[in-house]
């Protein structure tokens, strides 16, 4: 509740931006018709229905509590599922590409950069196909797709992430945890703001590797007073004074329906584009005959 107050004083429920995975389908669909980039924040409806239920869950009222177990619950669901199934693919890969036969050297002489540049393309290839748009965007250049800012903040997100569950630092990797699924569904919606600040050092490292232009990771709300660059990115932006707001009531129904539409584009596709590390992984895999 203390989170969610904040977040109302310093900017409101006025202009909410689009579920991760619209935003992301929305950008893509768009550079395939060669059309302009649509609004990044909600139907202004959508975002009326979303902004009074929250502004009477501020207000004490705890009508709603059923409900707001419910959505709860699914977020829930929605991280374990996703926890578990990287976690499947993660154990694959690493058997596939048999990871412990690969010298430690050779390991350890492995970069996220060149991983990246090896296999990003391909994985922005990857979002535009269950979308039935991949033919058009290769059509128009896989490269101008990846380029989009939330293309390539989520392609860096993901492929940066399963670098770190697999190849790590060369020795030891991560197991996947639950938080993942939203680190990358935060990285996604961050690609609309130049600086993203996050306490999470973990998320704030996998982020700081992927290369886009004029976008800063700060660790702190300190860090980014004290940075001039950050500063003058943010400028402008303002804070606001709390606001009462009286609108209709629509069903419940309608609210649990925008917020649990759909899973992250990424997020239903993971084993598919987890499992491209080993169609385009950076360093040689051995066969079973040479282990």
């Amino acid at each position: 509740m203390r989170r969610l107050q904040i977040l109302y004083d310093l900017v409101g429920f006025d202009t909410m931006l689009k579920q991760p995975a619209d935003l992301l389908a929305d950008v893509i669909r768009a550079y395939a018709a060669g059309t302009a980039s649509p609004s990044r924040t909600l139907p202004e409806r959508e975002g009326e229905i979303l902004a009074a239920y929250l502004e009477r869950i501020l207000r004490g009222d705890t009508s709603l509590g059923r409900e707001v177990r419910q959505i709860v619950a699914h977020v829930k669901e929605i991280k374990n599922e996703f926890r578990q199934s990287w976690a499947q693919a993660r154990r694959q890969t690493l058997t596939e590409l048999q990871w412990g036969a690969i010298p430690v050297e050779e390991r350890r002489a492995l970069t996220f950069k060149d991983f990246f540049a090896a296999g990003a393309v391909h994985w922005a290839e990857a979002l535009a196909e269950p979308l039935g748009v991949a033919d058009a965007c290769r059509r128009r250049g896989l490269d101008g797709l990846l380029e989009l800012r939330p293309v390539l903040l989520c392609v860096g997100a993901a492929m940066s992430l399963v670098f770190a569950q697999v190849v790590g630092d060369g020795v030891q990797s991560r197991e996947p945890k639950g938080g993942d699924a939203y680190d990358l569904w935060h990285a996604l919606l961050a690609s609309i703001a130049d600086v993203f600040v996050t306490a999470d050092t973990r998320l704030a490292g996998q982020l700081t590797r992927v290369p886009v232009d004029g976008f800063r990771v700060v660790t702190s709300l300190r860090a980014l007073l004290d940075d001039p660059s950050c500063v003058a990115s943010t400028r402008g932006s303002g804070c606001r004074a709390p606001t009462s707001r009286s609108t209709g009531s629509p069903s419940l129904s309608t609210l649990a329906g925008i917020v649990a539409r759909r899973a992250l584009l990424v997020g239903s596709s993971s084993r598919a584009t987890l499992s491209t590390i080993r169609r385009v992984a950076p360093w040689r895999t051995r066969s079973t005959s040479n282990s």
